[in-house]
C-alpha cells in the first residue's frame, strides 16, 4: 500500500489523500473547518481513519458506496472521540479498474 498526504506549504486546514491499494485508488479531499478551533485536527483524523479503513477494507467493501458512508460515520465518531478535533467536511472516492464509488459529507 503506498499513500501521500499533501500540506500545502502556507498553513491551512484542508488535505488530499492519493492511496494505492494495489488494485485500487481511494482518494479522498477534506475540508476542515477553518476559523474554528480544532479544523485542522478533524481533518488529520479524517485523513488517518480513511487511511486505515481502506487498508483493512475487503475488495468487496472497497466497491460499494454504503460501505464508504460507514467510513465517513467512522471519521465523524472518531473526530468526537478524540477530543480535540473541531469539523471538517469530505468527499472520497475509490476507483478500481472502470468503476468509481465514494460518498461525501458536510458543506
Amino acid at each position: 500500500m503506498r499513500w501521500s498526504v499533501e500540506k500545502s506549504p502556507a498553513p491551512t486546514d484542508d488535505r488530499v489523500l492519493a492511496l494505492d491499494l494495489g488494485g485500487a485508488w481511494v482518494f479522498a479531499v477534506v475540508d476542515g473547518a477553518g476559523g474554528m478551533t480544532g479544523g485542522s485536527r478533524a481533518a488529520d483524523v479524517v485523513v488517518s481513519t480513511i487511511t486505515r479503513l481502506a487498508g483493512e477494507a475487503s475488495e468487496q467493501d472497497l466497491g460499494d458506496a454504503g460501505f464508504w458512508c460507514l467510513v465517513l460515520a467512522e471519521c465523524d465518531a472518531a473526530a468526537l472521540a478524540s477530543g480535540d478535533a473541531g469539523e471538517a467536511a469530505a468527499a472520497v472516492l475509490c476507483v478500481r479498474g472502470s468503476r468509481a464509488v465514494g460518498a461525501s459529507v458536510g458543506d
